[in-house]
């Protein structure tokens, strides 16, 4: 601090110049895209007050000054990040007496740009005195403006991929997730290009209002007058209306970018719209598919029922019918003694049961019941397990709550 008021006390800078200086430190993150506006001020010979020096190199002229920011972007190779939003500030206080030679410049902010333009003029320029302070001006505002060229090139590149891309979408159901993060990834990467392009137009802005304020300075320095340096002059003031254009149409570019970011975006919204209604009409048929196959495996489940009704009443009737055969055959082939007689009458033949028939009768419906009660019991007996099971815990259960077993005093807990 003390070496720059070294430097900036003796050529007599204006205090508004320490306002461009704040902007340049240690950050990390941009807090002021927009600059402030350019300052300039005319001295007089009576404001150099008590400065000898001063008064002897810039008197009798008047001895204007100002100050401005120049925002440039500089191409970096990062990968995260190519382009780097930079600035440097200009200083600028000479004599408008011919005869003078004295002038001020400073410069803060390393541009190499800039840097080998100023080193480029100071080889070809062999007399200061004969070259104008503005045309070092434009030599600056031109290399500035040079380096937002190539750089609203590659947003606008950049957009116009993303929008080919949205153009050429195809709906698939199949990639529908895919494409909807895709969509959302795009969509994050055009708002980090629309906040790239709101900074240039901001920054261009701020160089148009900087060649503006130029052009008024060299009209109010400068007055029209016939003679052999208006011709000099004349050149300047197109030079500064030429760049003056052409940073507007610059910022136009720019603004270009930006509409077209604000198509796409829409567009993107559109397009996830249509995805939405489109994915909402496949789940509507995924469940229209599903209720029909429900449908189907409902009157599926209801054929096989009813057979399996079927053949279960079919297998009862037979069981029954076995249980009831079984016995019989076996009563009759137990015992051997025929229970049924033939009698042969006048020619006729004759069935009698025999006295003893009683017995195959009693034999066989006893192993009928007997039978019956076994395939019952078996056929029920997890049934009345299980009741008795449960009727077991209700009964310790009650006995629990309302019988109350005394406990014997000699007995220790």
């Amino acid at each position: 601090q003390e070496k720059f008021k070294y430097l900036v006390d003796p050529c007599d800078v204006f205090s508004k110049f320490h306002d461009y200086v704040i902007g340049f430190g240690y950050r990390q993150r941009e807090s002021e895209v927009g600059p402030p506006p350019i300052s300039f001020r005319i001295q007089r010979k009576s404001e150099f007050g008590e400065c000898e020096f001063l008064r002897k190199i810039f008197s009798p002229a008047n001895s204007p000054e100002c100050a401005y920011v120049l925002r440039y972007i500089e191409f970096t190779n990062r990968q995260d990040n190519l382009w780097s939003l930079r600035q440097y500030v200009v200083y600028s206080k000479y004599s408008t007496d011919p005869a003078s030679s004295c002038a001020t410049w400073i410069f803060l902010g390393a541009f190499k740009r800039a840097q080998t333009a100023l080193e480029d003029n100071k080889k070809r320029i062999h007399d200061w005195k004969k070259q104008n302070p503005f045309e070092i001006h434009l030599m600056l505002v031109d290399v500035a403006l040079k380096s937002w060229r190539e750089y609203l090139i590659h947003l606008h590149d950049q957009t116009m991929d993303l929008v080919i891309f949205f153009i050429k979408t195809r709906f698939n159901a199949d990639e529908l997730q895919s494409k909807h993060a895709q969509a959302a990834k795009d969509s994050q990467k055009l708002k980090g290009i629309e906040d790239r392009v709101l900074d240039a137009i901001l920054s261009l802005e701020s160089t148009t209002h900087t060649l503006m304020a130029l052009t008024t300075m060299f009209h109010r320095l400068y007055p029209s007058k016939q003679g052999p340096s208006d011709e000099r002059l004349e050149m300047i003031a197109l030079a500064l209306n030429d760049k003056l254009e052409e940073t507007k149409y610059t910022q136009k570019r720019a603004e270009a970018v930006l509409s077209k970011i604000c198509n796409t975006r829409a567009l993107i919204t559109v397009i996830l719209q249509l995805r939405n209604g489109n994915d909402m009409n496949c789940q509507i048929e995924m469940l229209q598919n599903l209720e029909k196959q429900g449908q189907h495996e409902n009157a599926a489940m209801r054929d096989l029922a009813r057979k399996a009704s079927q053949e279960s009443t079919s297998v009862k009737i037979l069981s029954v019918i076995t249980l009831i055969w079984l016995p019989f055959t076996v009563v009759s082939s137990f015992y051997s003694s025929p229970f049924a007689l033939q009698q042969e009458k006048d020619g006729v033949v004759k069935m009698e049961y025999s006295e003893n028939c009683w017995i195959f009768w009693v034999l066989s419906i006893s192993l009928v019941i007997i039978s019956l009660a076994i395939w019952y019991i078996c056929a029920h007996y997890g049934k009345y397990l299980r009741m008795y099971l449960t009727l077991g815990v209700k009964q310790k259960r009650w006995i629990e709550r309302h019988v109350h077993i005394p406990i014997p005093k000699n007995e220790v807990c």
